[in-house]
């Protein structure tokens, strides 16, 4: 019944589509891509919402989920949901990222806000991708029903201050 709840299972018990009934806060959809994460209590998670439309659910939205659990990639997820709106609310205050503590993991699917350097932008499907340069390093980042690239193109080399959902990734290299 808690976000804490799921987050904290094993990839094993995740694993056996546990039920899911929660209410959060809508902090990111990516409508093209059918998900879109959550957060309440100060936990936050990754919901998959494959197969249906999101076009009822924006940032600010407090809905109800139903689903299930997974294993995720990263930390466990809530899938299959039927989600219902409940409220209008406001985002979540912004966590500071901690560069020494962002390796953890700790920020994962969390509204945080991040400053850096914009690097150039690049059309992604239904988004535009861009690097942020950070005390953390280069983070990748996508922006979710962009203005145009014309538009964008001024934030180009621009220190700013971000506001976003972040997530966690494995990227890996072969030396060939």
């Amino acid at each position: 019944r808690r976000i804490a709840e799921v987050r904290a299972l094993s990839k094993e018990i995740a694993a056996q589509n546990r039920s899911v009934d929660v209410e959060a806060v809508v902090t990111s959809v990516h409508y093209v891509h059918q998900f879109l994460f959550v957060q309440a209590e100060g936990s936050a998670v990754f919901v998959d919402g494959w197969g249906q439309s999101l076009k009822h659910l924006e940032p600010g939205v407090r809905v109800r989920i139903r689903g299930v659990t997974a294993p995720g990639e990263f930390a466990p997820v809530i899938i299959q949901p039927r989600l219902d709106s409940v409220a209008v609310t406001s985002l979540p205050r912004p966590e500071e990222v901690n560069p020494e503590i962002a390796p953890s993991g700790k920020y994962d699917s969390r509204w945080v806000v991040l400053e850096g350097v914009v690097r150039p932008f690049a059309k992604g499907i239904g988004s535009a991708e861009f690097n942020l340069e950070t005390s953390l390093g280069s983070v990748a980042g996508t922006m979710i029903v962009p203005p145009s690239m014309e538009e964008l193109q001024q934030y180009v080399d621009t220190k700013v201050r971000v506001r976003g959902v972040t997530g966690s990734a494995l990227v890996a290299t072969t030396r060939i």
